[in-house]
This record gives structure tokens, sequence and C-alpha cells, in this order.
């Protein structure tokens, strides 16, 4: 999966991206939001969808603070 070239293919940018799946607006995005992100990006670009651990990881890997959470800064 090529998650950066297709935000920009279906989701304008990172920062809108991240906006549109913080469903909560709080500025921080859960793991739920996440896998729900990473789900519809595969849709979009007709993708099998990552298996569970997969995306755990590539979570954990942008979550620097590792808070359980991403927010704006850690995702730019």
């Amino acid at each position: 999966m090529k998650i950066k070239d297709n935000i920009y293919s279906y989701l304008l940018t990172p920062k809108n991206a991240f906006l549109e799946f913080n469903e909560d607006n709080t500025g921080k995005m859960t793991f739920d939001q996440f896998n729900k992100f990473i789900i519809r990006l595969s849709q979009y670009a007709g993708e099998a969808i990552p298996g569970f651990s997969i995306i755990k990881d590539i979570f954990d890997f942008i979550d620097i603070r590792r808070d359980g959470i991403i927010d704006l800064n850690e995702w730019m």
C-alpha cells in the first residue's frame, strides 16, 4: 500500500485526510479512526485492505510519543 501517494490521489493532502478522519475534531486520531482511514484509503485505491497487525504497526510507527493517539504534528 502506498499511503502517501493514495492520500494525494484521493484525499487532497495529508492534513485534509487527518481532519476528515478525526471524527470528533479533537486534533487527535485514535487507532479506530486510523483503522477506518486505512480501510477507506484502500477501498478508494482498489487495493487489498492490510491486515490488523500491519495497520497497528503503521499506527505505532506514526505515534512517536507512544501515547496511543496520533496528533497532527506526528501525522505531518
